[in-house]
């Protein structure tokens, strides 16, 4: 049964600019790093973060913004597709991803960088990412998703949920709750190979 983990805290509309919500996202995302280690991936796991920003605990990281010195500097779809390219089918140990989390905060922050927003990323933006996460991911291996929703990889997919965070939110009316979720790969299904036209079609 999956665990679930709630602390009540003080969450404004830009929560990764507050620095108590860094600090609570980070020490928890550590202690499930840790706890996925104790299993003995070691130091050689491939671990995969697909919006960095400044977050360095990953071999291979990635964020659009090319004002962080990470591996990649791509839009999130297509750098999972090409390292689903790169390093085939079950390749990667872990993969965080931890996209903006809401249209308006996706468009402010490719705004920033002066990026045009195109119409994809308003609607479904990360469809083609998910779909190479779930090829990229072994046996055994774990999605770790954070967001004010979070859609998982789920079941028809071979993933199962195991551990769960949900920064609730004191103090300000009306503001979305965080939540991370953590999925563990338990076994291939054809449902993990599907095209993103049979997705869509599937409305997945």
């Amino acid at each position: 049964m999956a665990k679930l983990k709630v602390i009540r805290t003080r969450i404004t509309s830009e929560p990764f600019d507050n620095k108590h919500v860094m600090k609570i996202y980070e020490k928890y995302l550590q202690d499930v790093l840790f706890e996925i280690d104790s299993e003995g991936l070691g130091k050689e796991a491939m671990v995969i973060d697909v919006f960095a920003r400044s977050q360095n605990f990953a071999k291979i990281t990635n964020d659009l913004n090319p004002e962080f010195k990470t591996t990649y500097n791509m839009e999130a779809n297509d750098c999972l597709e090409m390292l689903h390219s790169r390093f085939g089918d079950e390749s990667v140990d872990i993969i965080v991803f931890d996209p903006p989390y809401s249209s308006t905060l996706a468009k402010k922050y490719y705004d920033g960088i002066g990026v045009d927003m195109a119409y994809w990323q308003t609607t479904s933006p990360w469809k083609r990412a998910k779909i190479a996460a779930a090829k990229l991911i072994k046996v055994g291996g774990y999605f770790i998703h954070l967001g004010y929703h979070t859609k998982a990889l789920g079941t028809s997919r071979g993933f199962e949920l195991i551990d769960g965070l949900v920064l609730t939110n004191v103090g300000i009316p009306e503001q979305n709750d965080i939540i991370l979720v953590v999925e563990k790969k338990m076994q291939k299904n054809l449902s993990a190979w599907v095209t993103t036209e049979e997705y869509e079609e599937d409305g997945c």
